[in-house]
């Protein structure tokens, strides 16, 4: 008599039990093998845009300077007209969308790159990728040094400008740093991470192509004034980035291109100056100028790390460059 071959329903269901049990077992694995991946190349993203920016820095004879969209796009000359590299720096330019606009229009990195792997907030996504942006891709032929465009979303000067004139600036209103509004009131914006904030002291030393290893220049963003309690930390989208949703971590670059990965706003040997010559830890996220005391004249030209999003430059009574910072939402738990 021939014997058949085959499963029983019992042996069926064990060996359906027993792959189900693995695949449980696995899959934690796996969501952490998968986050740990997205820590590793976000570090790698910070590290290569801090080096792109440094390799600018290096292409203009004498400049020790990272990219300033002011002083890439100066303001009109009040001698010679508008001249490339010549005029005034027009700091009224020096926000989040410009700044890394001016860097892909120059093909120093792409849109994608300045995207965080783990980016939570839903306002932000690579610009062109969906089809709703105003364009489908970036737009390379803006860059146009003789027509006083130098990326996509600039604007340029007046032809000629009388001596004393105030500076023009307007927000870059197509390649967008939009973290802090509803979708429906903007539109998305198309960067991820932190920046040194393009003001007083901060500008003059810590966004310089000077090597320097306690000078943050980038980083992931994080909660709003850099609070470290409340609402305004426990409900943070910023603590989505990496590690638990309860507890911020995230990557700070430095001047000497160096990541480090970290869970306190006060990364180790970094420190300001805050009145009376007093040497104080330096909450990176938040604008500690404000502190220092009503002896300080012109505070917020002070040299603390300072690292946000801003859209638009203000600016202070006396006509001094002042970044209105954005922050992201907290959200309701």
């Amino acid at each position: 008599m021939r014997k058949h071959q085959g499963f029983t329903l019992v042996e069926l269901l064990v060996v359906i039990a027993i792959i189900a049990l693995l695949i449980g077992l696995l899959l934690p694995a796996l969501a952490k093998a998968q986050a740990s991946a997205k820590t590793v190349k976000d570090a790698n993203n910070l590290a290569q845009v801090h080096k792109a920016m440094l390799i600018f820095s290096q292409s203009d004879a004498g400049a020790d300077y990272l990219p300033q969209p002011g002083r890439i796009n100066r303001f009109t000359h009040p001698k010679l007209g508008r001249v490339p590299g010549k005029g005034p720096a027009n700091w009224k330019k020096d926000s989040t969308g410009h700044l890394f606009s001016s860097m892909i229009a120059q093909e120093y990195f792409n849109t994608d790159i300045i995207i965080c792997p783990s980016e939570s907030n839903p306002a932000i996504e690579q610009f062109g990728k969906k089809s709703d942006d105003e364009f489908e891709a970036y737009d390379y032929l803006a860059y146009k040094p003789g027509d006083d465009v130098y990326w996509m979303g600039d604007t340029a000067d007046p032809v000629s400008v009388a001596p004393g004139a105030a500076l023009i600036g307007t927000p870059n209103t197509i390649f967008r740093a939009k973290i802090n509004r509803p979708l429906e009131s903007g539109g998305k914006g198309h960067v991820s991470y932190a920046h040194c904030m393009l003001s007083g002291d901060r500008r003059a030393t810590a966004w310089r192509n000077s090597g320097d290893s306690s000078k943050v220049c980038l980083g992931n963003r994080g909660p709003k004034n850099g609070a470290t309690s409340g609402d305004e930390y426990t409900n943070s989208p910023t603590l989505l980035f990496h590690g638990p949703a309860q507890e911020w971590q995230g990557h700070y670059c430095f001047g000497d291109n160096h990541v480090e990965f970290g869970k306190s706003f006060f990364p180790p040997n970094v420190s300001h100056e805050c009145g009376n010559d007093t040497i104080a830890p330096d909450n990176v996220f938040a604008a500690e100028f404000t502190n220092c005391g009503p002896q300080l004249i012109n505070a917020h030209e002070q040299g603390d790390a300072w690292l946000a999003q801003n859209e638009i430059m203000s600016e202070d009574e006396e006509g001094n460059p002042r970044p209105l910072a954005y922050y992201d939402r907290a959200v309701a738990p």
